[in-house]
């Protein structure tokens, strides 16, 4: 498992409350790497492409792009892994 930190301090990705229901907001809160904040990388199909799956759901759900927005500020969720285009993240190398 890994965890998300933000290059603003010590805030992580993290699943609200713990819940492992469909439609659980993800946000960003101070961190502590406990369950919430934790989360697996499943390959999608190249080398820089990923799901990330949820502790707190025992892997079955997946942070999504909620009702596959495109505009500015679009919720994250965590919902019930389906391998769907919204649930694909790249991870690119930044400088810093």
């Amino acid at each position: 498992y890994v965890t998300l930190k933000t290059g603003l301090g010590d805030f992580m990705l993290d699943v609200a409350y713990g819940h492992s229901d469909d439609g659980t907001n993800i946000g960003i809160y101070h961190g502590y790497s406990g369950e919430a904040q934790q989360f697996k990388l499943k390959l999608a199909y190249s080398d820089n492409v990923f799901y990330v799956l949820t502790r707190v759901s025992n892997d079955q759900s997946a942070l999504d792009d909620c009702e596959n927005s495109k505009a500015d500020g679009a919720n994250v969720i965590q919902w019930r892994y389906n391998g769907n285009s919204n649930q694909r993240f790249v991870f690119e190398r930044i400088d810093g």
